[in-house]
């Protein structure tokens, strides 16, 4: 244990060292360090046709990307992002272009109540927010409800006079919200939005017939949740405690299986194939494995990562790259980046799950002849996680280290 504790504080195998990283990293035009509203808008600077993904506040961020839709094509996006009221907002901001990624870069906002102006300005409501068609009934505990409305407005949505989630729109009034369903009974959401000014709109119901689905409800942040009275500190610099991935990073820095001692923890950047094995040596309490031999080419013995990555190759957990014709060719890629397939699978050796046996396809992008199917079906059976709206897993896509977060702990729960 005390070796184990001792690595721990040495390395932070998941802040440092990421790949390399080629594009340059966003800058900020000035920003208030305090300022009394709802929204404010970043003027971010980036790479020519960079997507700039930005995490913090109270709301989930959809991307955008330069010169999309209505932006002109110039290196320069305007990010209206919302404000936590009376508190210090946070802000991690990453570019990606063409398979390259930058640092993050933070900024820090405190919204204040203490009004610095007497004008009224906007006070014309925007229209009540387009919801796209919902195929009910609906097998599932939570629905990802898409739409349109006024562009970069504050989207909340209420259920029985409660306010169960919120967002922002695009910069083209684009939306995309996850809600929790009861099964069993017929869900009814009240979506509006707001604009810039603080004029709320009037409500569009969203009407959703849910079933019970075959796999058990996941356990979800209630699993992870606190005493009220319990004072928690918050573990990262961008790790707010209003943000959706802030207790599964939190319950991965109570069991040890990050390093909590650092100051951020990247959320918007993307996991490695090195990152991984460490987090799935540590949440599955695999004992490590350090063989005078290196088993791969490009995992050296002074690596940070050897032990992890020979530990859930001795595993058989993953035996590295093959190639086009099946041969194993000896490397590991511990810095490329993993896809959510990949994830699937690894999360799933990693935790031992029984594969699902059950015949057909639960996503329209992950066919009975994929390699990831079993892996895929099998997260997808224990809660672990979902697909989207459109009935897709989208497999191929890079998971970031928010999400990865969500995996390991949902996992750790079963």
């Amino acid at each position: 244990m005390k070796l184990k504790n001792t690595i721990l504080i040495i390395i932070c195998a998941l802040v440092f060292p990421m790949g390399a990283l080629a594009l340059n990293a966003p800058t900020v035009g000035s920003v208030p360090s305090q300022i009394n509203a709802d929204v404010y808008t970043l003027t971010i600077n980036v790479p020519i046709g960079s997507k700039v993904n930005v995490i913090g506040g109270p709301n989930d961020l959809a991307p955008m990307t330069d010169g999309a839709g209505s932006d002109a094509l110039d290196g320069i996006v305007k990010f209206m992002v919302g404000l936590a009221q009376e508190k210090t907002n946070i802000f991690s901001i990453t570019a990606e272009r063409e398979g390259e990624f930058s640092n993050s870069v933070t900024v820090t906002i405190k919204e204040t109540n203490k009004a610095t102006s007497t004008e009224k300005g906007d006070t014309t409501s925007p229209t009540a927010p387009e919801i796209d068609d919902i195929s009910n009934p609906v097998k599932a505990y939570e629905y990802e409800i898409t739409g349109s409305t006024e562009a970069s407005a504050n989207i909340y949505v209420e259920k029985g006079g409660n306010k169960v989630a919120s967002t922002q729109a695009n910069s083209n009034g684009l939306f995309h919200i996850i809600v929790d369903l009861e099964t069993g009974k017929t869900n009814r959401f009240n979506i509006s939005a707001e604009d810039g000014a603080g004029n709320k709109g009037a409500a569009t119901q969203a009407v959703i017939q849910a079933i019970q689905p075959d796999y058990p409800r996941p356990e979800g942040e209630d699993s992870y949740s606190r005493n009220d009275n319990e004072s928690i500190e918050q573990p990262f610099n961008d790790v707010p405690k209003d943000a959706w991935f802030y207790t599964y990073i939190e319950d991965l820095v109570d069991e040890g299986i990050i390093d909590g001692s650092k100051d951020e923890y990247n959320p918007a950047e993307l996991v490695n194939r090195a990152e991984l094995s460490k987090m799935i040596v540590e949440a599955f309490d695999f004992d490590l494995v350090t063989p005078n031999i290196p088993t791969f080419k490009d995992v050296p013995k002074d690596a940070w990562f050897y032990s992890y990555v020979e530990t859930v190759a001795a595993n058989g957990i993953t035996a590295g790259y093959k190639d086009s014709e099946g041969n194993l060719t000896g490397y590991f890629g511990p810095g490329d980046s993993v896809t959510r397939e990949q994830a699937a699978k690894l999360i799933v050796l990693g935790a031992q799950f029984t594969i699902n046996t059950i015949n057909g396809s639960s996503f329209s992008d992950v066919p009975e002849n994929r390699w990831s199917y079993d892996y895929v079906e099998t997260v997808y059976a224990n809660g672990i996680v979902s697909g989207y709206q459109d009935a897709t897993f989208r497999p191929g896509n890079n998971i970031n280290r928010a999400e990865i977060a969500k995996l390991v702990s949902g996992a750790m729960s079963k």
